[in-house]
């Protein structure tokens, strides 16, 4: 797929690093002209690190699809860092959901791929927006509590 260039460790740090050239206000990547977005990416536990996304970014169904896929890792850990970035309300929405279907046992290998990558079973809140009020936070934090619940029981 490529969707994502990431560095792993910092080992890549320049536009070139990745393939790419700069040229007229564009990323490109000469190989097949396709456009790209500098970005920060994954922590794995040192800082973010470097990277680029292919315009256009997808959406998060698109994005979560990625995660879940298994294909690239570079994709998976590029899409996990936008989901966890930019939709953090859509991804509790999406998991909520999840706590409360039904889990087969072909979906749990996917489940545990997601809790892998996104780091589930710890209960953080994702979604700490900083004009909630103290009721909101408690609610959003309740709802990664459950969230979390699930995953730590699915292991």
């Amino acid at each position: 797929m490529n969707n994502f260039l990431m560095s792993m460790r910092f080992n890549k740090q320049k536009p070139e690093d990745f393939g790419l050239i700069y040229e007229d206000g564009i990323f490109t990547r000469m190989s097949d002209k396709t456009e790209w977005m500098p970005c920060e990416l994954y922590d794995f536990g040192w800082g973010n690190e470097n990277g680029f996304y292919k315009i256009p970014l997808g959406s998060f169904d698109e994005l979560i699809e990625m995660v879940l896929s298994n294909i690239d890792e570079e994709d998976s850990y590029g899409a996990a860092s936008i989901i966890l970035s930019q939709y953090p309300n859509q991804l509790k929405a999406y998991l909520l959901n999840i706590t409360t279907s039904p889990v087969c046992h072909k979906n749990k290998r996917s489940l545990r791929r997601i809790n892998d990558i996104l780091k589930l079973q710890q209960s953080i809140n994702l979604t700490l927006n900083p004009n909630m009020t103290i009721q909101q936070i408690e609610k959003e934090y309740q709802d990664w509590c459950k969230i979390a619940l699930f995953f730590k029981q699915l292991s």
